[in-house]
């Protein structure tokens, strides 16, 4: 029965995503003059959804194989990023910008690339967590196919070396964005 209300609960969850990035989409589409930006972050959130839906059923049907669950959880984290820049593009300070406004970089090359090294450390860090999770027992059944071909120690010791990498980079960006004085729109402080 607890499955069962799990997966209403998807559906409800799925249906309530589909009506929040519809309207963002047509929030989108009704900006005046037209921002071809805003307009694609804001399309791809619905279709986000939608694919996550039909990767979702996916998973149902494989009897929640972990070659299926990896993928279905590694698109979620696209469909963040992406759902930041809509935030970031429908801001203030985007929307008072002339539409067409060539992007200018806030910080320099060496910290954009250190965020770059992150950004792909922090993407072989999430695609290692989804193999200790398929290599490890499964909860829900214990005849569900799990990942065999690496063993269990080593994916865990290379998802921990991982972290201990992202967490290192994370500090090195924080000391560089305060050496280079980047301007308060990179830097977010909460009030005091």
């Amino acid at each position: 029965v607890l499955h069962q209300w799990v997966e209403f609960g998807n559906r409800l969850l799925g249906i309530a995503l589909v009506i929040v990035t519809g309207a963002c989409l047509l929030a989108a589409l009704n900006v005046r003059p037209r921002r071809r930006r805003l307009v694609l972050l804001a399309a791809a959130m619905p279709l986000g959804v939608v694919a996550q839906a039909v990767i979702g059923g996916i998973t149902v049907v494989a009897g929640l194989a972990w070659y299926t669950v990896a993928p279905h959880f590694l698109v979620t984290i696209p469909l963040i990023w992406l759902a930041v820049l809509l935030v970031r593009e429908s801001s203030p300070a985007a929307m008072a910008a002339p539409p067409g406004t060539p992007w200018r970089p806030a910080v320099p090359a060496a910290l954009r690339g250190l965020l770059a090294v992150s950004a792909v450390v922090l993407g072989a860090l999430l695609l290692a967590g989804t193999l200790v999770t398929a290599a490890g027992p499964h909860g829900g059944d214990a005849a569900t196919p799990r990942l065999a071909a690496i063993p269990l120690p080593m994916l865990a010791t290379a998802h921990a070396h991982l972290l201990f990498a992202f967490l290192g980079l994370l500090v090195g960006v924080g000391f560089m964005v305060h050496a280079v004085s980047a301007p308060r729109a990179v830097v977010r402080r909460l009030p005091r």
